[in-house]
């Protein structure tokens, strides 16, 4: 079996930092339709142009975090944010 080779040199960020540390502060869903534009965004992979960061919400704040990323501009809309809030409180 062959090593995966590490893509990042993000493994660890933290709260406030990028835009995944950005949504944990805020506890809000942010989806970012082109990172090349935005000045939080840390580089993960060369491919990805647009991404959406949902927080998981506990009872004592945010314990984690769905991150998807796109190799396409605006993949993500403003219906996926309101669909996360949707999704998360059920």
């Amino acid at each position: 079996m062959r090593a995966m080779k590490r893509q990042t040199e993000h493994v660890g960020i933290p709260i406030g930092q990028g835009i995944c540390g950005s949504a944990a502060k805020e506890g809000a869903t942010i989806v970012i339709p082109d990172v090349g534009k935005d000045p939080r965004y840390l580089m993960c992979f060369a491919a990805t142009r647009s991404e959406i960061v949902v927080p998981i919400k506990g009872s004592k704040g945010v314990l984690g975090e769905i991150d998807t990323d796109s190799s396409r501009l605006s993949a993500f809309s403003e219906n996926d944010r309101e669909t996360s809030k949707k999704w998360l409180r059920s």
